[in-house]
């Protein structure tokens, strides 16, 4: 009997610690838990921003369709052909750029708006700078681009740049593939001239 009173403290002191655990394990798991919960609704908002983003690009593409096709019906296109928005980058790749328009006098901030091959992007980005006609960089962001990045087919994209309005003469519109690589063969790029 006395043995059994010489163990009680340290067995005290054992299922204390376990105990001690698991409430410890619980708390984290618990607070991992909401971590998760506040996590997937912050995916959720966003999900609902890009299903937003790929309507409003959809709907774009299709007043530009029905645009194109009432010009090569006869009727006015507001100064624009709908060759106009097809492009080739450096290695001859497709891209299509509704605005700006090359040429075009643009204003911060400017939207640029097409299609490019998903792949032209890397977990859905591409690298936009505005050049003035020095070289210089004016400003630059990424191209969101909205839809499956790992295509080669055409997807929308969209960025917006900000500049200083005291820029005045012509420039560049420069749309770099994103080359995660770092591999001179797997670059290209799409320049665009414009003026400020």
């Amino acid at each position: 009997m006395s043995k059994f009173f010489e163990w009680r403290p340290l067995l005290f002191i054992l299922i204390s610690g376990l105990l001690i655990i698991a409430i410890g394990i619980f708390s984290t798991y618990r607070w991992q838990q909401n971590k998760i919960k506040l996590l997937n609704n912050k995916i959720s908002l966003q999900d609902v921003k890009i299903n937003s983003l790929n309507d409003q690009v959809a709907l774009l593409s299709s007043e530009l369709t029905k645009a194109c096709q009432s010009s090569q019906a006869g009727l006015p296109l507001i100064n624009h052909s709908c060759s106009g928005y097809s492009y080739l980058s450096e290695k001859g790749v497709r891209i299509f750029v509704y605005l700006p328009q090359k040429d075009s006098l643009v204003h911060s901030p400017v939207y640029v708006l097409g299609e490019v091959p998903g792949d032209w992007s890397f977990e859905a980005q591409f690298p936009v700078r505005l050049l003035n006609q020095q070289g210089a960089v004016v400003s630059q962001a990424p191209a969101r681009v909205l839809g499956e990045w790992t295509t080669s087919s055409l997807v929308p994209f969209y960025a917006e740049l900000t500049f200083n309005s005291s820029q005045i003469g012509s420039g560049e519109l420069v749309l770099q593939k994103d080359n995660p690589s770092g591999l001179a063969q797997n670059n290209d790029k799409l320049t665009i001239p414009i003026q400020f």
